[in-house]
């Protein structure tokens, strides 16, 4: 039930975000004292919506998502990435994605870095690697079935024309989100977040993954002209 509970997560925050880039919250730490970076295995949660509009984690998709933010990631040569650190098994990948689940929904929740402390394993992984940096990238992301989403819409049109035009609800086809932390095993904190939001845009664009990860990182590590 636990891990059921955590999966969800990330899809209540998905349906309820508004704004499309958040603002960027840092510890202190300067984009130019992060050397060394580890990009750590990036982190995927992908929901379909096949019945209604209940969203269910997809084992596939996710995996998907976490493959293609990983190729958009590696092939990012402004960002001071020199190493990865993978996770050896499925134990390990679970534990990793609950601390990051939770260091993110601490931080969204009261809006700071303020008293964020890591999560004793993904603080061991990078000690053990001898690294003080490590870069989170997570997709957090909803999509419908095709015959889903036509229902949806044909009963959205029903609704309108009982309402007399004056309520016509449009399902959301789908939904996108990504968020980034660099993580600080020095101070044991995180020394950025970031996370952006797009509406009605499939989570398994490549296209829209790149537009994601390029906002993320505008004004800390590279600034756009």
């Amino acid at each position: 039930m636990m891990k059921r509970t955590l999966l969800l997560i990330p899809f209540l925050l998905v349906l309820f975000a508004s704004c499309n880039t958040t603002k960027m919250l840092t510890s202190g730490v300067k984009a130019g004292e992060v050397t060394d970076l580890q990009l750590m295995e990036p982190l995927g949660f992908v929901a379909l919506i096949q019945q209604g509009s209940e969203p269910v984690h997809n084992d596939s998709l996710s995996r998907i998502g976490s493959l293609m933010l990983d190729e958009i990631l590696s092939k990012q040569s402004l960002l001071p990435v020199t190493g990865r650190i993978d996770f050896s098994n499925d134990w390990l990948r679970h534990q990793v994605k609950n601390e990051v689940l939770d260091l993110c929904a601490r931080i969204e929740k009261q809006k700071t870095l303020d008293n964020v402390v890591l999560g004793s394993t993904v603080d061991s992984l990078l000690e053990a690697s001898g690294k003080r940096f490590g870069l989170f990238v997570l997709l957090q992301g909803v999509t419908r079935t095709k015959r889903n989403y036509l229902n949806q819409s044909i009963k959205g049109g029903v609704v309108g024309l009982l309402s007399l035009g004056m309520f016509i609800p449009v399902p959301i086809k789908a939904q996108t989100r990504v968020l980034a932390l660099v993580v600080d095993a020095e101070k044991n904190d995180v020394a950025f977040f970031r996370s952006t939001v797009f509406k009605n845009k499939e989570p398994l664009d490549i296209e829209v993954l790149k537009s994601d990860v390029g906002d993320l990182f505008e004004k800390y590590f590279w600034v756009t002209k």
